[in-house]
């Protein structure tokens, strides 16, 4: 729970999930049938979610971190 009495779920992949102060199992809910969406995502990962609109969602991408070849010199 936030300083604002909102409740924030960091996952363990890092992704963060808003899901404010109301209507919590709800936005959870949402949030159960969105995610496997957004993990199609093929050049992008999902940094966070914020699910404290009444009928949608923002959602924050990062790039996906990829092991970079090492070029040695």
């Amino acid at each position: 729970m936030t300083a604002r009495h909102a409740w924030q779920l960091i996952l363990d992949n890092d992704v963060r999930v808003e899901l404010g102060k109301k209507e919590v199992f709800q936005r959870l809910n949402r949030f159960l049938e969105l995610y496997p969406l957004l993990q199609q995502a093929t050049d992008k990962r999902v940094d966070y979610v914020d699910l404290r609109y009444t009928s949608g969602a923002a959602v924050g991408w990062a790039p996906l971190l990829v092991d970079a070849p090492l070029e040695l010199q």
